[in-house]
C-alpha cells in the first residue's frame, strides 16, 4: 500500500508530484521492507455544473452541430 496526503496535493494544483514513496505492508504485523515504487501524480479538482446549466449554450450550438 502507499499513502498520499490529498493536503500535499492539493497545495500545488495541475503541478505534478514526481516521487519515491515507501510501500507500506497491508497487514501491520508484517516488519519486512516492502520497498519503494515511483509515482507520476497530478491533483486537478475541476468544478462541473449541473447539465441543466448547459441548456442555453447547448440551443446556441446545436445548428452547428453534424
Amino acid at each position: 500500500m502507499v499513502k498520499i496526503r490529498l493536503s500535499e496535493l492539493s497545495e500545488r494544483p495541475g503541478q505534478t508530484l514526481d516521487d519515491w514513496l515507501n510501500l507500506v505492508p497491508v497487514n501491520l504485523t508484517t516488519k519486512s521492507d516492502m520497498g519503494t515504487l515511483r509515482v507520476s501524480i497530478r491533483y486537478l479538482h475541476e468544478i462541473i455544473m449541473p447539465a441543466k446549466e448547459y441548456s442555453s449554450l447547448k440551443e446556441v450550438i446545436a445548428p452547428y452541430l453534424t
